[in-house]
């Protein structure tokens, strides 16, 4: 599926979604990027190779780089199905007032595109 809405405002952007990658535009003249590894994405930083390849292995260490970014609200693409973190993870992200949405990854890249395109402080952490 491709998104055809313009970011000019930000540095990264998701520009198209298919089972097991994600396509992300960069920097000015940077061009675009395929991605088929988990990763974590801000309108200002992109971190490839996230590392967990499924929800069940997402532990609060994981988040480490994602709360770097500073964000109001967190969205865990789960794969291809919705799955739940543990509750550890979850905990993490309360005890920082971080608001975390949890759905599958070609919703959360959706919803990546509109909080990032209002300006919203929004980090995708995407298991692909």
């Amino acid at each position: 599926m491709k998104f055809a809405e313009d970011m000019a405002d930000q540095r990264f952007a998701i520009r198209a979604y298919d089972n097991g990658e994600v396509t992300v535009s960069g920097p000015e003249g940077a061009g675009q990027r395929v991605l088929t590894e988990s990763f974590v994405i801000s309108r200002e930083v992109l971190l490839p190779e996230w590392g967990p390849r499924e929800v069940a292995e997402v532990t609060p260490g994981h988040l480490e780089p994602v709360l770097e970014q500073g964000p109001e609200v967190v969205l865990l693409g789960s794969g291809n199905r919705l799955r739940f973190p543990e509750p550890a993870v979850q905990r993490l992200l309360i005890e920082h007032q971080v608001g975390l949405e949890t759905m599958d990854t070609a919703a959360a890249c959706r919803t990546f595109n509109l909080l990032a395109g209002e300006g919203r402080l929004v980090v995708a952490a995407l298991i692909l």
